[in-house]
């Protein structure tokens, strides 16, 4: 896990062994939460790191750059603390539970779906 740079994220917040994650399961949330804690969630930003000429802007907000923080925290190119975002991966042992893991994997599968939605919707400029 060390020389994984991938696992950046995980590796941060993964302290102990003895953590409860009440994660994965059978849903594209889980699948998507999975993603987002090995760092490989498919974001403009990770695609732009693949490939330079890619453009990173948020489809849904058009402003920012579609970063894990910026599509988990639903909102502009902040996000509050590194506990916080570490918690919404459930990754932080004094600030975790079902729920909030629960909304970060609904927030995901938003995401994914508008994303999708957007990318696959007719030029309307035309």
């Amino acid at each position: 896990m060390m020389l994984k740079s991938s696992l950046e994220v995980y590796r941060l917040g993964k302290n102990s062994l003895g953590i409860q994650t009440f994660l994965y399961g059978n849903r594209r949330g889980d699948t998507l939460l999975a993603l987002a804690r090995a760092g490989i969630l498919p974001t403009k930003s990770r695609g732009r790191s693949i490939d330079p000429q890619q453009e990173d802007t948020c489809l849904r907000c058009g402003t920012f750059e579609e970063t894990v923080n910026h599509v988990i925290f639903e909102r502009n190119d902040a996000y509050d603390t590194d506990e916080d975002f570490l918690s919404r991966l459930g990754l932080h042992e004094e600030k975790q539970g079902p729920s909030i893991v629960t909304k970060t994997q609904r927030i995901l599968e938003k995401w994914e779906k508008e994303t999708k939605d957007l990318l696959l919707a007719p030029d309307m400029k035309g």
